[in-house]
């Protein structure tokens, strides 16, 4: 299958996962999570975005989908196509994956300029020892991103020595190794709702 044609199908499938429902919030906001492997970003971003009704976009799903219908690794580009048009759209975008490169968040803040939009960086940021006993702890791995426990292992502990993650002004940082992290979803929800 041409690359194109492998793009345009992977699309059409993620998108009919796609709960399309407009945002219980007045105005336009983008929610960006920063952190690690493996940190709990979808373990945050998934409950935000139902209860605000925002269209979450995974990389996790896609790439599982990917794999799934042998459509090639085209997943950035796919989030990519996905979010601008549901920007466009005026829809809210909650990013189930890490916004903390650069060039992805350059791509971001393009997009928030153009639609005047707020960004939202939240910081997902529990204990590294707890990141790393959830991989040990892992069963499988079904987002694809590691082969095995021992390569998720190996890539965490080189991320946690490789990578810092950025000095960004986070509206809400979540330890999402809390025995209260409902709690402070809950939270997190209830002053998007006040602010925006």
């Amino acid at each position: 299958m041409e690359t194109l044609q492998e793009i345009a199908k992977l699309k059409e499938l993620y998108e009919k996962t796609l709960e399309i429902k407009k945002s219980k919030l007045k105005k336009q906001i983008i929610i960006c999570p920063v952190g690690h492997i493996a940190s709990g970003k979808t373990t945050v971003i998934k409950p935000v975005a139902s209860k605000l009704v925002l269209i979450r976009l995974s990389t996790d799903e896609l790439r599982v989908l990917a794999r799934d219908n042998n459509l090639g690794e085209h997943t950035h580009v796919v989030v990519g196509e996905l979010f601008r048009e549901y920007l466009k759209n005026g829809f809210s975008i909650a990013c189930d994956f890490d916004c903390s490169s650069l060039g992805r968040r350059d791509l971001i803040e393009a997009e928030a300029v153009l639609y005047n939009i707020d960004i939202v960086f939240i910081k997902i940021n529990p204990p590294h020892s707890w990141i790393i006993h959830k991989i040990k702890n892992m069963k499988y791995f079904k987002s694809g991103l590691f082969k095995n426990v021992a390569v998720g292992l190996s890539e965490i502990k080189r991320s946690f020595k490789e990578r810092k993650l950025p000095d960004l002004k986070y509206a809400w940082v979540f330890d999402t190794s809390s025995t209260k992290l409902d709690e402070e979803i809950g939270d997190f929800c209830g002053y998007l709702e006040e602010k925006y």
